[in-house]
């Protein structure tokens, strides 16, 4: 839980460090098999992106993080969409 008041400071502020931090969260949620963790860090992710001007990016994001809850909480059939980054290898 504390990362994910790191990145609310963050994203205050610095967009970059926040995106950046938002990656490892990614990155330890996959680590450790947590969908949650993954789904938040996308989040963060998506939002620090936005904050960035990177809007297209950063609104695909946000949508995946969405669809990975509801997915989730088993209100979609499995989806797993295919992105050509190496989002989960920590960097």
């Amino acid at each position: 839980m504390s990362r994910h008041l790191e990145i609310q400071r963050l994203l205050a502020g610095d967009s970059v460090t926040a995106a950046a931090s938002a990656r490892r969260m990614q990155h330890l949620g996959g680590r450790y098999g947590d969908e949650s963790l993954v789904a938040l860090g996308v989040y963060y992710e998506g939002r620090a992106l936005v904050k960035q001007a990177r809007v297209r990016e950063g609104l695909a994001m946000l949508d995946e993080a969405i669809l990975a809850t509801l997915w989730a909480r088993g209100r979609l059939l499995p989806l797993r969409a295919h992105r050509p980054s190496a989002r989960g290898c920590g960097g």
